[in-house]
């Protein structure tokens, strides 16, 4: 882009189209490379009163120190009608061989897709609808890779100690996507804003349960149950039957992200891997919420209470052990004992000491010293010794506590 910015000023005229997915920085790239154009250059985009008539309308007028700019060049060489979008590419052709009408700079933007189809070789004796357009991208064309590597990546760690935005992307994008995270944040906060009554529902069903510990996989079901607790009576009778798929499908939707990851994407095994979403029951699938979308939900409803709909799906769908730990003393810190109480046991039921330890203290609380020492000693036999501590297996002898036998006291029990 430098170089092609030093040939037009130099009086050579110049283009150069940037080609690659969406949000890797095309637009951004063109941008930064003409900022430092003075006068007498001029920028021209076409786009009234449609993009290919105001450039058809336009084109034979361009002079020097113009830069042409197609940002999206789709719209004007991939046109409905494919003799207008030829037609321009021959006037842009015509314009880059004519010494006389420059220096100017045409700059443009694909999509990889897109850039494709236009220059495609045809097969013999088919149609060849795009033979201008080839014949204009041919040499102009230059990938933008999809992440940052290499030198590219620690320029970009060394303007983060003065930019927040970068340091940020740098912190949460995934295999240096930066500009990915930086496009596609604004878009999921959109996508979330505009959101319907229902798929807000689950947005906020899945935000919740990630803020309070719930691991990345979220079943379908616990976030269909849980989303029914964050509705009105007014609003939930008001549902159609199908609300269900259609908030999923607004919400797994990628094309409106701008190359991030959808507010929810349904998570599946790569071929020849151990890794597999959690199993749910009749097959349901699970689904990942977008790291943008969990930082907004951690920063934005921080002091949220769920409803008790959400506790109700997390107790019967939370996925794992950690699960069932992490969001049974999140119950606890929010006065949710009935709900702490069942997560609590349901990570007991496969012996992890820290939940029958949190039982029997549960149960202390409650005056179930009985309960309590059933449950303090089930901890100690699984080596969580801090359920000693329970008053009563050291039970109390005078002014001084005196140690009961964790074993002694489990036997007893029964």
């Amino acid at each position: 882009m430098a170089e092609a910015v030093a040939a037009v000023q130099a009086g050579v005229s110049r283009m150069m189209v940037l080609v690659g997915e969406s949000s890797t920085g095309k637009t951004r790239a063109c941008w930064e490379a003409v900022r430092g154009l003075s006068e007498p250059w001029r920028l021209w985009h076409p786009i009234n009163p449609g993009r290919p008539e105001a450039a058809l309308a336009d084109l034979k007028t361009i002079g020097p120190y113009t830069v042409v700019w197609l940002n999206e060049a789709q719209h004007y060489l991939l046109t409905a009608t494919s003799t207008q979008g030829e037609q321009i590419a021959a006037e842009l052709r015509e314009l880059m061989t004519a010494p006389e009408r420059g220096p100017v700079l045409v700059l443009g933007t694909l999509w990889s897709q897109y850039w494709n189809i236009l220059t495609a070789v045809p097969t013999p004796g088919s149609s060849d609808s795009h033979s201008q357009a080839r014949e204009l991208l041919k040499d102009v064309s230059r990938r933008i890779p999809d992440a940052f590597t290499g030198i590219d990546l620690a320029t970009a760690t060394a303007g983060a100690r003065k930019d927040p935005r970068l340091a940020e992307a740098l912190r949460h994008a995934s295999s240096g996507a930066l500009t990915h995270y930086l496009a596609g944040g604004p878009a999921l906060i959109e996508r979330y804003d505009k959101a319907t009554t229902a798929a807000r529902a689950v947005v906020h069903a899945a935000m919740d349960a990630r803020r309070l510990g719930h691991s990345a996989t979220l079943s379908r079901l616990m976030l269909e149950q849980a989303a029914a607790g964050y509705l009105s009576d007014e609003q939930w009778d008001l549902l159609g039957d199908d609300w269900l798929e259609q908030a999923f499908a607004y919400l797994t939707d990628p094309l409106p992200c701008r190359g991030a990851r959808a507010p929810l994407t349904r998570l599946k095994p790569r071929p020849g891997t151990t890794f597999a979403a959690a199993p749910q029951a009749g097959g349901e699938p699970s689904y990942r919420l977008a790291d943008y979308l969990e930082q907004h939900g951690t920063q934005t409803r921080r002091l949220v209470y769920p409803p008790d709909g959400f506790w109700n799906a997390v107790t019967h769908h939370a996925a794992t052990p950690n699960d069932h730990i992490a969001l049974a003393q999140a119950a606890s810190d929010r006065g949710r004992y009935r709900h702490a109480f069942a997560l609590w046991e349901l990570a007991a039921d496969v012996g992890n000491s820290d939940a029958l330890h949190a039982l029997a203290r549960m149960r202390e609380k409650a005056g179930d010293l009985e309960g309590a020492e059933r449950l303090a000693c089930a901890a100690a036999a699984v080596g969580n010794t801090n359920a000693l501590l329970i008053k009563k297996v050291w039970g109390y002898g005078g002014s001084r506590l005196r140690p009961v036998s964790a074993m002694n006291a489990l036997s007893k029990s029964g």
